[in-house]
């Protein structure tokens, strides 16, 4: 059912959803940035129940209309017309009697500047639907007076601001690249010296040419002075000292404490940088490791890359035209980087791994990565994320707040077992963020399948089936004694179990503590059974048998099969299931 009608790939990533559909999937579940299910607005009777469908409804395309041009105004994308968003399974599959070009003429007429947009049909046993495929804009588009956007998943109203910053986007305008009001004359030869030295220190022989090059001709390599003998924004920035604060810093050894440590800097930003980075350094202890390996790798408490690259993502990506300076608090071992100006357009929380996106400041961006203290574009965040898992830390968190994109990187003692693990993979995977991610997750859940995962590794369904496949390729992960060829499920192999065992709370749980584990399994899972509860706690099957009974005492759980004896018995969902995922703050 749903053959591809076209190679474009968000045609096909519709056509693996509206499958997930079929097979039973919820489609608001299956929905993305980039992917939107809608039913035919108008065609609801009273009742509940459907009206018969017509080729024209006006009201439904001023709705299509909005929803198009909010799709246009992110990343573009599909348009799924015909389906119940808050339906499941093939039940949800509502179809449509739409005209594909009245729709497509209709969306062109109520968007301003006119949307042109593809309606195709897709008719393949069973009911009749359309896909409307929506181009990213180059220009803003609206419809009913408003100008929208998708934010995850949902349509938010534009302000001001984000039409600023989305219009300054599709022009590829880059405030950093304009020139100042400032000359070679004006620029602190402490920052030069700073530049030269971070060059230098790359270790690559064309670097510690550039070096050594006179001041103009160096800033010229780098990009920050035109030929006029003016310095762009972004060399005003790095070399000359200003009187606006633009990084504030504070050390404090525990939430509320007074701070030991202050520094507003009005430096030229790579001296301010420098500055900060030195005070971080000062007390982001170092442990000496042991590995099996015989390796004693130097560790701080927050991971060195993690830190620099978190820093050096908050001064190049800000928004310079706003006062604020970058916020920097150090609390025990927490840091917390606030920085003005919110994500780039296209950037969300949900997408900030996966997503790439034109830098705000580009020519800053390109100096900072020329000094080679930031990483080549697109990967800074995925190391950052990498390094703290490697760690054996908790994931970060990079949110907007208020205008203001908020990163906390909580670190702590590194752990051996997780860094020998990861060492202990092929050197080309060492580095994989997605294998990174999905070790952390089995750090807390003793398995995984790829629909599990999609939130967390921040891709579609496919490419995380594609990453298990490299773990259990490694030898890091292993399918489980419940897996299908349809639903692969996975666990840590035997031999990373026994690397990560004093980190798997699972491995070490009371029958008491083993409720979470058995009710997380059947969130996703029809049944389950001893040898189920034996792979996953690392038990025998009897005491597999035990910890089922004692939930089945409770009424968490029920049998589910017609005998009670035996190795077919299962059990299913009981009376008391639901309170149990809220007692462990699951959605069944």
């Amino acid at each position: 059912m749903f053959e591809g009608i076209s190679r474009d790939p968000r045609v096909e990533a519709a056509y693996r959803a509206l499958k997930g559909v079929v097979a039973g999937a919820s489609p608001g579940s299956l929905e993305r940035r980039d992917l939107d299910f809608k039913e035919e607005a108008g065609r609801r009777a009273p009742g509940g129940g459907l009206k018969s469908g017509e080729r024209t409804n006006n009201g439904a395309a001023r709705a299509l209309a909005e929803a198009a041009c909010c799709m246009a105004n992110s990343i573009g994308g599909v348009l799924v017309i015909g389906v119940d968003d808050k339906g499941t399974g093939p039940d949800a599959l509502l179809g449509t009697e739409l005209d594909a070009e009245w729709l497509r003429e209709r969306v062109w007429e109520l968007s301003e500047p006119h949307l042109a947009v593809e309606v195709v049909e897709v008719r393949d046993r069973g009911p009749r639907l359309l896909f409307v495929l929506v181009p990213q804009a180059h220009r803003l588009h609206r419809c009913s007076k408003k100008f929208t956007h998708r934010v995850g998943t949902q349509c938010v109203e534009m302000s001001a601001e984000d039409q600023r910053r989305a219009e300054e986007s599709r022009l590829g305008y880059d405030w950093s690249a304009e020139p100042s009001d400032c000359v070679v004359s004006d620029v602190s030869e402490g920052a030069v010296e700073r530049l030269r030295e971070y060059l230098h220190t790359s270790g690559e022989e064309s670097r510690a040419q550039l070096a050594a090059r006179a001041t103009p001709d160096l800033l010229r390599a780098l990009g920050v002075l035109d030929s006029d003998g003016r310095l762009t924004n972004a060399g005003k920035l790095l070399l000359v000292p200003g009187k606006q604060v633009i990084v504030d810093y504070q050390r404090r050894t525990a939430p509320g404490a007074s701070s030991t440590d202050r520094l507003e800097s009005t430096a030229p930003l790579i001296t301010a940088y420098a500055e900060i980075k030195a005070r971080i350094d000062a007390v982001n202890e170092e442990r000496q490791l042991q590995l099996p390996s015989g390796v004693r790798p130097r560790i701080r408490l927050v991971p060195d890359r993690a830190v620099r690259e978190a820093l050096v993502n908050a001064l190049i990506h800000r928004d310079y035209r706003l006062a604020d300076p970058v916020l920097i608090e150090f609390i025990g071992t927490q840091l917390v980087i606030s920085s003005p100006g919110g994500f780039p357009p296209g950037i969300t929380s949900e997408n900030v791994i996966s997503e790439r996106s034109h830098p705000r400041n580009a020519s800053l961006t390109a100096v900072f990565r020329s000094l080679r203290l930031a990483e080549r574009e697109g990967v800074g965040v995925d190391r950052i994320f990498r390094d703290m898992v490697a760690g054996g830390h908790a994931l970060p968190t990079i949110a907007e707040h208020g205008g203001r994109v908020r990163c906390v990187l909580t670190g702590g003692e590194p752990s051996a077992s997780v860094l020998a693990l990861i060492a202990s993979l092929p050197e080309s995977a060492q580095d994989d963020v997605d294998l990174a991610l999905i070790l952390h997750a089995l750090m807390d859940r003793p398995t995984v399948e790829a629909s599990e995962l999609t939130f967390a590794l921040q891709k579609l369904q496919p490419e995380v089936e594609e990453a298990l496949v490299r773990g259990k390729g490694l030898g890091l992960l292993v399918e489980t004694a419940s897996s299908t060829r349809a639903r692969p499920r996975y666990r840590l192999a035997d031999s990373a179990r026994d690397q990560l065992k004093d980190r798997l709370p699972y491995l070490t749980t009371s029958s008491s503590e083993a409720e979470e584990f058995v009710v997380r399994h059947l969130v996703t899972q029809a049944s389950i059974k001893p040898r189920d509860v034996a792979n996953m706690l690392r038990v025998t099957e009897v005491q597999g048998s035990r910890i089922l009974r004692e939930l089945r005492e409770a009424d968490v759980v029920a049998i589910g099969s017609e005998q009670v004896r035996g190795r077919g018995v299962f059990h299913i969902a009981g009376p008391q299931f639901e309170e149990a995922c809220r007692r462990h703050g699951l959605e069944r």
